[in-house]
């Protein structure tokens, strides 16, 4: 168990990394300076390098904070069936959403600037493949015969969907709908699975 002083540094880089989340959300990656940063999180310089190194390292391990907080889905073992996992999961996302637009919009703009930063697309592509892994467990999880193809399928579909409807939902601002049309493709995902273990 961590003692008071480890507590209090963890809680500080998470002040430091939810900060430097919401300067992207809202006013964009360049933005994230050390003036900047200790300002809006309310500390010394000397504090923000006591805790990290530099601002890429800050940045980075912002990011990683914020995947976890939008895509981390837990374990399948804590549910009844992937129609449930898949539906908890989904609800979960778009609520992160909808209550903290600011970190979606900030995954959006790491997305950006991955597309210049090939450091920053390595650590991103990493991040978001274990995230997704996730859902590839949780697939053999619950249907544990099913082969490593399908499963790399599944997870490419999975993908595919999430980073469309992320985006949908950013724009059109309709939480609601989208939840809905993930329940749609969660059966789908179901479906296909069963059909696959019937042939």
């Amino acid at each position: 168990m961590a003692n008071k002083k480890e507590q209090a540094s963890e809680q500080m880089r998470h002040k430091i990394l939810a900060t430097t989340i919401k300067i992207i959300g809202r006013e964009g990656y360049g933005e994230v300076t050390a003036s900047n940063l200790s300002q809006k999180a309310k500390i010394s310089k000397g504090a923000l390098y006591h805790h990290f190194t530099n601002l890429d390292e800050i940045r980075y391990e912002a990011l990683a904070f914020l995947i976890h907080q939008l895509i981390d889905t837990g374990s399948p073992s804590e549910y009844e069936s992937l129609k449930e996992f898949l539906q908890e999961t989904g609800k979960q996302a778009f609520t992160n959403m909808d209550e903290y637009p600011v970190a979606t919009k900030a995954l959006f703009t790491y997305v950006v600037q991955a597309l210049v930063d090939n450091k920053l697309k390595d650590q991103l592509q990493g991040l978001v493949n274990h995230a997704l892994q996730q859902y590839k467990h949780a697939f053999s999880y619950f249907y544990p015969d099913i082969n490593d193809v399908v499963l790399t399928g599944l997870v490419q579909i999975v993908d595919a969907y999430i980073g469309g409807a992320t985006l949908q939902c950013y724009i059109l601002n309709d939480t609601v709908l989208h939840q809905a049309n993930w329940e749609r493709f969660s059966q789908m995902l179901i479906d296909h699975i069963e059909q696959v273990r019937t042939r």
